[in-house]
């Protein structure tokens, strides 16, 4: 049986894909492209990070898991969102299409739903993780 984890993870991808297919990996415009290439850039270095905590793409948070307060994660709790999100609407700024707009408003609602389950995960497993809510912006620093 799928856990939401899995859906939401699954469809977190299948927007990936869409996205992707209607727009390419990069936008030609040059000043779009440096913000694709920083988003790029950001999120590995997120990954990396997180990597050091044993915690993976999928919500539910593994027995020996750390919390990790480095790099990114000392201003926005979800710096991996935050580059996912900006990285696929810096397309919708060179051409809005339909379906471009479409499937970034459903990976916005997939990663908030992703957001919400994974922090009351972590609340169960970390107990300082409100301590760290209340330090840190969700997902854009000094704004979410």
């Amino acid at each position: 049986m799928l856990k939401n984890e899995h859906i939401l993870v699954f469809l977190q991808f299948v927007c990936f894909s869409f996205l992707w297919y209607l727009n390419g990996f990069y936008s030609p415009n040059y000043l779009l492209l440096f913000i694709q290439i920083i988003t790029v850039i950001l999120g590995f270095w997120s990954l990396f990070e997180l990597s050091k905590g044993k915690i993976s793409i999928f919500p539910s948070v593994k027995n020996g898991a750390i919390l990790i307060k480095s790099g990114p994660f000392k201003l926005v709790r979800h710096p991996i969102y935050s580059c996912i999100l900006i990285y696929f609407s810096s397309f919708l700024l060179e051409e809005i299409s339909i379906f471009g707009f479409m499937f970034n408003i459903l990976l916005f609602v997939v990663i908030v739903l992703k957001i919400n389950l994974e922090e009351s995960l972590l609340i169960a497993h970390f107990e300082n993780y409100t301590n760290y809510q209340e330090k840190t912006f969700k997902l854009i620093p000094y704004v979410y």
